[in-house]
């Protein structure tokens, strides 16, 4: 499976993500007119992983971009907050969380980027 494939499957089936963003978890960019809060996700990067033996890589770290949308700083760390929970204790791993705002559009993010091991 993909890390995006892994994610959605994360995602959507937790209970608490689910009862703040439903199932609108997409991939890249969040359609025009939809609802919020929701959730957008895209990979920013893939690295092949080798050992000294081979070139041959024998695994993949990608990284993830997930943006944690919603319509106030708050409601956006709590959304965020609940997939830090979900995504805990499954092969993603986080390495940073920061806010941005679209100012055009008023709609807070937080947004997580993840490690994803793949074999």
């Amino acid at each position: 499976m993909s890390a995006e494939t892994d994610l959605y499957a994360i995602l959507s089936a937790d209970t608490y993500v689910n009862g703040v963003a439903g199932l609108r978890i997409y991939p890249d960019v969040v359609p025009l007119k939809i609802q919020i809060p929701s959730i957008a996700s895209a990979r920013v990067g893939t690295a092949p992983i080798t050992t000294i033996h081979s070139g041959i890589p024998i695994a993949r770290l990608a990284q993830l971009e997930v943006a944690c949308m919603s319509t106030s700083r708050v409601a956006a760390d709590e959304l965020a907050d609940l997939v830090e929970a979900a995504l805990g204790g499954s092969n993603f791993r986080i390495t940073e969380r920061r806010a941005d705002l679209d100012v055009d559009k008023s709609i807070w993010a937080t947004v997580l980027t993840v490690d994803h091991f793949s074999t």
